[in-house]
């Protein structure tokens, strides 16, 4: 949503909206904007992408979870959600990554089948 931002009214500071000083104005209320956007941006990012080295058990539990604990801290998410992501995780998701697969050998497909009798 874009929005619009009255700087100052017509006086004897700013006789114009070509003036040098609200030209000043204008641009420090633009760096200021996209300090406020990088900041918003940063909020709401996801967790770091991981290398292709990275094991998927070593991101779940250095990444993925401190990045979910820290949503619930801030009121994002509720304990609820940690709470399933980590019944999810043992029940059905850590014997099938066992702390081998990394994200560089690890296809779709692997997900749909029975990978450790696989050479």
């Amino acid at each position: 949503m874009q929005e619009s931002v009255l700087l100052a009214g017509k006086n004897d500071t700013f006789p114009s909206k070509t003036h040098w000083r609200l030209q000043e104005l204008a641009v420090e209320k633009q760096r200021q904007i996209e300090e406020w956007e990088t900041a918003a941006a940063a909020k709401n990012a996801g967790p770091a992408a991981p290398s292709g080295d990275m094991t998927v058990a070593a991101f779940w539990e250095t990444i993925f979870i401190p990045w979910l604990e820290g949503l619930i801290k801030t009121g994002q998410k509720s304990h609820s959600t940690l709470v399933a992501h980590k019944g999810y995780w043992h029940t059905y998701l850590a014997e099938h990554f066992n702390g081998t697969k990394t994200f560089k050998n690890y296809e779709p497909a692997c997900g749909g089948m029975d990978m450790t009798n696989r050479v």
